[in-house]
C-alpha cells in the first residue's frame, strides 16, 4: 500500500507503470520508489502484511524523505539498500521529481514475522 493522496490515469512510462499515477509529488515519490525497489532481483516483495508498504513525509527544507518496508532474498542488506538508493535517486531524477527526493530510509522485514524488522538507514 502507498500512503498519498488521489490517482488520475497516467500515461505509458509514468512511474507506476501507466495504471494509475497518484497527483502530488508526495504521493508520486512513494509510488516511484515503491515501483523501483520492486524491480530488483533482490528485493521478494513489500512490507509482510496489509500496512504501509511506501510513504514520504515532508521535510522542513521542501523535499520529501521516503521509507520502504520491503522483504529480501538472501543478500548483503546494506549493499542491497545502497543500490536500491541509487536507482531510487536515478528515476526520480528521469520523472523530474530529483529535487523533490530527501533522505531515502530502506526497512526490512524479517522473513520471519516473530522476528522485529531489519532497518538499514
Amino acid at each position: 500500500m502507498i500512503e498519498g493522496g488521489g490517482s488520475d490515469a497516467a500515461p505509458a512510462g509514468s512511474p507506476t507503470g501507466g495504471v494509475l499515477a497518484p497527483r502530488s509529488d508526495r504521493a508520486r515519490l512513494a509510488a516511484l520508489a515503491l515501483t523501483t525497489a520492486l524491480r530488483h532481483r533482490h528485493v521478494a516483495g513489500a512490507g509482510a502484511s496489509p500496512e504501509v508498504t511506501a510513504q514520504a513525509v515532508a521535510e522542513p527544507d521542501g523535499t520529501y524523505e521516503v521509507t520502504l518496508l520491503l522483504r529480501a532474498n538472501l543478500a548483503p542488506l546494506g549493499k542491497l539498500a545502497d543500490e536500491l538508493r541509487a536507482q531510487i535517486a536515478t528515476a526520480a531524477a528521469r520523472f523530474g521529481l530529483a529535487e523533490k527526493l530527501g533522505r531515502i530510509e530502506i526497512v526490512f522485514t524479517d522473513l520471519d514475522e516473530a522476528s522485529p524488522a531489519e532497518r538499514i538507514s
